[in-house]
């Protein structure tokens, strides 16, 4: 009797400890989840339990995720926690509009037209160009061709304050003379060996306003008479040995100043 009353209070015990076990609130581990594209924290704790059956779900929801806590015990993470659209950065950042405007458009697509380096034809002078056999052209720099007066021309500043295109000189005015009163100017030119002199004129520069200004004159037929120089007042016969040295070199008289508004003046400016 002893062992059956031993018994029935040993399986009333265990009945009463699974009905209060049964009755108690669920606590559940709380949990703290940060998503790498949510926000929030959760933190839940399990609500009781009702009716000793089914846990109760969590009371609070993670302002990122979307997960819930089931009973007190750890909420799973959500959508959120392991990282939401938001959270990648959606699609701006890898495409979009911008990404497109930025490696297209009408500047890369279509670039500024070739502008034109050719020299552009006046009335009067005209670019020179080297024309090759098989159709290539080379412009000669700062040649001109003076159609008014059919020969080559380059510009110069000349003495009248402007900037002309005159002709190629054949050589300068020096101290050199015709006759013994030292009036009669003389061009020192070089002879040429491997072309004709074709140049008719002949350069003296005006450097009293500090700056070397051309004046041209025509030049006339080849002197080989007596040649004098001047030094101070005084003129002079050059001396044989002197002439020697100035072999390579041919005497011509100095002729008439040409006007300087015969040639083409031109102005730099620039570009718009």
């Amino acid at each position: 009797m002893r062992t059956s009353e031993l018994l029935r209070t040993i399986v009333g015990s265990f009945t009463v400890y699974v009905v209060v076990a049964s009755c108690s609130p669920s606590s559940g581990t709380p949990y703290s989840g940060a998503g790498t594209g949510g926000a929030g924290t959760y933190s839940g704790a399990g609500s009781p339990a009702v009716d000793g059956g089914t846990s109760g779900t969590s009371a609070a929801v993670a302002s990122a995720g979307a997960s819930t806590g089931n009973g007190g015990a750890e909420g799973a993470s959500g959508a959120a926690a392991t990282g939401g659209s938001r959270a990648s950065g959606g699609s701006k950042p890898t495409g979009g509009a911008t990404a497109i405007a930025a490696t297209g458009g009408t500047s890369i697509v279509d670039p500024v037209p070739t502008a034109s380096a050719d020299p552009i034809n006046g009335t009067r002078l005209k670019a020179k160009y080297r024309e090759g056999a098989d159709g290539s052209k080379e412009f000669l720099t700062y040649q001109w061709w003076d159609s008014g007066r059919n020969e080559d021309c380059t510009f110069t500043a000349t003495a009248d304050g402007s900037t002309r295109c005159l002709p190629q000189a054949a050589g300068s005015a020096s101290a050199y003379y015709a006759d013994s009163t030292c009036s009669g100017e003389l061009a020192l030119v070089t002879l040429a060996t491997c072309s004709t002199l074709t140049s008719r004129y002949v350069t003296k520069f005006d450097s009293t306003s500090g700056c070397s200004l051309a004046r041209i004159f025509g030049l006339g037929a080849r002197y080989t008479g007596t040649v004098y120089s001047k030094s101070g007042t005084s003129c002079a016969e050059v001396s044989a040995s002197t002439m020697t040295a100035f072999a390579a070199y041919g005497f011509y008289p100095v002729g008439t100043e040409i006007p300087l508004s015969s040639f083409v003046a031109g102005t730099v400016k620039n570009s718009t």
